[in-house]
């Protein structure tokens, strides 16, 4: 069997498109307020003195009583009559009311594949091939034929972000901004085809469909490619003014729109292109270099508010998008499907692919803009602003090749996220010497326009669990058991759509919605200190058993962002920091849950049979 084939549908029938599920999937439900904020108070317990916990379950005690039953009851309202997901509105608002730079939104990742039909030293061939699968990939979703995704019991995945992935362009207002989205598929309408490629600071538009409706052929794309790279002096950079914090880069974009009707023209194009893909002069030597290039080292050379594919000079793959419409389970879908198609095909039948259509196609055009002063200057803050970020930026991408999920599946019981989870906690308390309060995205896809839950990982129970470890006390390995086990309930929990942040996030936007006073649970001290706000020290996430790997910034100048994946005989962590940040370190954190990987391991197995 073809490996492409686990990702395409060829069944005729309307109810397997891509997107036919969508609209029968079941409402995003509301938890019980008492559950929600029972679940809260326990992630205290881990986060706070003593002395602040019992404060804090006073007013969670005196919330629930009070103004909280109201709020609630507003917000079950909204649930039932007005919102088929109550949450979807308030989570997009979330990221477009966002005001600073989106570098420091949004997420950038690495596809890891296989075989890959070029050597290292033709960018221009290589970023033909990646074009024409991210265009192959854009066929299935026109199509529809994408298979939709189910969960491990079977239940439909909404597939609705799947929609974003192309024509999709975060636009910058005062305040809040805008997400605009013209992707149709073929039983919806026609949608453009155009692609905006970044070269040495300069911006052309090129096609990527032929005039009979075909997608480009790799080698068409290199015919267009290898003009683009013919003009080797370097533009002015206009792409660097998304790197402005978000009010700034509204006032920018208005003034450049006002200056020419060119410019408009310009703006609306990369509004509405497919895709951005860049040619960069980087060329990473490794992963973690690689890493840097995609979260990063813009130079100009990408558009902020779009998902940019990034090809390096040495022919290395790296993407940067903005998170507002989408998280990464599109993007690693997406490149597994890529790596699908590399296994399928190998080097012969790419070489015929190659050679298949030598039809002339469209040169690229230049996007030329009219500047001024004004412009100018603000390309030169952007710049400003993209080297600070460049230069605190800090991040290591560590493969831990000792084992992986095939050897943790012989410990029956230990989930293998849990087991990961625990050992970041363990790591961090390590070299900390304080318990972080920690963020994993749990999916709730399996709701009406579903997208995520955090689960609270720094429970009291994997404290103790790493507490015993650091200070070797006993019965370590009941400890962890049930570390383990309280994981798995939260995940469940999360997952059915009964967590307590996005719970607690509707509580207080439909007390702002109603004009009333945010309750005191969200002023107590221990709502940041567990996490609240964006507080989270470690901001984790899972990204799967595939070869593709990435990261985010962390929420605070003092935590680490910590994405991982385990594949079945190593596993993959992408540590990121802030170098403003007191003690922290990616790269020795990285180590640190190598180590913590190893010990939790050795522990659990030579006490396995007893347990």
């Amino acid at each position: 069997m073809k490996m492409e084939s686990f990702f395409i549908e060829e069944d005729p029938d309307p109810s397997k498109r891509t997107f036919a599920q969508d609209d029968k999937l079941p409402s995003l439900p509301l938890p019980d307020l008492n559950d929600s904020i029972q679940k809260y108070i326990d992630s205290c317990k881990a986060a706070v003195t003593k002395e602040e916990f019992l404060n804090t379950q006073c007013i969670a005690e005196n919330f629930v009583k009070n103004e909280g039953v109201q709020l609630h009851e507003s917000l079950l309202r909204r649930s039932q009559a007005v919102k088929r997901n109550w949450l979807d509105e308030w989570w997009t608002d979330g990221y477009l009311k966002f005001r600073g730079a989106s570098g420091n939104l949004n997420f950038t990742g690495i596809p890891v594949f296989s075989y890959w039909p070029v050597d290292s030293s033709d960018q221009i061939k290589s970023a033909a091939w990646q074009l024409h699968f991210v265009m192959k990939y854009w066929s299935l979703l026109r199509e529809e034929k994408l298979k939709q995704q189910k969960d491990s019991r079977g239940n439909s995945f909404t597939m609705y972000q799947f929609r974003f992935l192309f024509n999709t362009c975060r636009i910058p207002y005062k305040e809040t901004d805008e997400l605009f989205n013209c992707f149709k598929t073929i039983y919806e309408g026609d949608c453009p085809t155009h692609i905006i490629i970044f070269y040495r600071k300069r911006i052309y538009k090129i096609e990527s469909v032929s005039k009979t409706g075909q997608i480009y052929t790799p080698s068409q794309f290199y015919k267009v490619i290898s003009q683009i790279v013919n003009n080797t002096k370097s533009g002015e950079g206009v792409s660097t003014l998304t790197e402005l914090d978000r009010d700034t880069w509204a006032d920018a974009r208005s003034h450049l729109i006002e200056l020419s009707p060119q410019n408009k023209r310009n703006i609306h194009d990369i509004d509405t292109a497919l895709s951005c893909f860049s040619l960069s002069d980087q060329s990473p030597q490794n992963e973690t270099d690689l890493l840097r290039c995609g979260a990063t080292l813009s130079h100009g050379n990408r558009w902020m508010d779009k998902f940019n594919y990034i090809c390096t000079k040495n022919s290395k793959f790296v993407i940067h998008t903005d998170h507002t419409p989408l998280d990464g389970m599109v993007f690693v879908t997406m490149m597994a499907y890529t790596e699908a198609i590399l296994q399928d095909m190998k080097k012969q039948k790419l070489m015929e692919l190659w050679d298949a259509d030598q039809t002339p196609v469209d040169s690229p055009v230049e996007l030329t803009f009219v500047l001024d002063e004004k412009i100018k200057s603000w390309i030169a803050e952007a710049t400003t602003t993209a080297e600070n970020l460049n230069s605190n930026f800090d991040c290591y991408f560590f493969n831990f090749h000792q084992f992986g999920k095939k050897a943790l599946k012989k410990l029956k019981h230990i989930h293998s996220c849990a087991f990961a989870q625990i050992c970041i906690q363990l790591a961090f308390m390590r070299k900390h010497g304080r318990p972080a309060p920690t963020y994993e995205t749990s999916t709730t896809r399996i709701f009406y326009r579903g997208r995520t839950e955090t689960l609270r990982t720094c429970t009291h129970e994997v404290v103790e669990f790493c507490e015993a470890m650091i200070s070797d006390l006993p019965n370590k390995e009941e400890l962890f058991m049930k570390a383990c086990d309280k994981y798995v309930w939260l995940m469940e929990e999360c997952k059915a759509g009964r967590g307590c942040d996005r719970h607690m996030l509707g509580i207080a936007a439909i007390a702002n919605e109603n004009g009333e006073k945010l309750p005191k649970i969200f002023s107590d001290a221990s709502f940041e200190k567990s996490g609240g706000n964006g507080n989270f020290v470690l901001s984790t996430s899972f990204t799967g058993y595939t070869n593709a790997a990435g990261g985010v910034v962390p929420m605070r100048d003092d935590g680490y962002g910590t994405f991982y994946k385990i594949n079945n005989n190593y596993m993959t962590f992408v540590v990121t920091t802030m170098r403003t940040g007191p003690k922290t370190d990616a790269k020795d954190m990285a180590l640190q849950i190598g180590k913590a990987l190893q010990d939790v391991f050795d522990l659990m197995v030579n006490n396995y049979s007893r347990l």
